[in-house]
This record gives C-alpha cells, structure tokens and sequence, in this order.
C-alpha cells in the first residue's frame, strides 16, 4: 500500500476517534430531540451519511454507498456499536442487539474493503464487536 494511503487512513482513524469521544459523551446524557439530532449530525460528520439515513438503509446498502472510503465505513460501525452499548446500559436488549448486529455487519463489510498495512493487518480491532456477533449468540 501506498504511503499516501496509510497516511490517508490514519488521519481518518484520529479523526474518528474524535468524533466517537463526542458521540459517547452525547450517548451517556441522551435523551431528548436535540440529542437525536446533535447523533444525526455526528453520523453525518464521520461517515458522510446521515444518522438517520443510515438507521433506514439495510447494513449492505451502506457498505456499499461507503465501499470507496473504508475510513467512513468503519466510522460508521464504531457510532453503530456506541449506540448498541448505550441501548444496552440503559436496560433496552432488543435495540441493544439490533444496534450490535448491524455494528459487527458494518465491521464485517469494513475488514472485506479495507486496505493492509505493511504488516497485512487491517485498520480494525474486531474484539469489541464480538459480542454482537450473530454466530456466536
């Protein structure tokens, strides 16, 4: 891979990472409409696509609309995984794994487009998502 690349797609994983410090924090006072928005907004800040957008299409749709930018495919399973967690602690199982399903199917279509390192591993730790994946539950 290219050095552009993997200059590339490590600006994108600190850039997500900031963007998930501002979706957990908003995850852990959610509550109203301005909260739904302000998630709307971050989804649409790290992926590209909009929250609400992206809870409408089907986990393939946005792989496939997000396939050209691994980065934002992967921004978009850890916001999908952040929400999961959320649903979880607060007692809601039935969103919780819904939330998680679709997470892990995201990471899934990530680790299938997502380009190798030097070292052929993926820009992706897959650990957090095992909880949700479908095989295992």
């Amino acid at each position: 891979m290219a050095m552009f690349e993997n200059d590339y797609i490590m600006r994108m994983i600190w850039s997500i990472s900031a963007v998930l410090m501002r979706a957990k924090e908003l995850l852990t006072k959610r509550g109203g409409k301005e909260d739904t928005t302000i998630l709307d907004s971050v989804y649409r800040d790290a992926s590209g696509l909009s929250g609400e957008l992206i809870h409408m299409l089907t986990d393939e749709e946005v792989a496939n609309l997000l396939h050209d930018d691994p980065a934002k495919l992967l921004a978009a399973a850890h916001l999908m995984l952040e929400e999961a967690r959320w649903y979880q602690n607060q007692g809601e199982e039935q969103k919780a794994a819904e939330h998680g399903r679709r997470a892990w199917k995201l990471m899934q279509y990530f680790q299938q487009i997502a380009p190798e390192d030097a070292k052929g591993q993926r820009f992706c730790d897959p650990t957090p998502f095992e909880q949700w994946n479908p095989e295992k539950n």
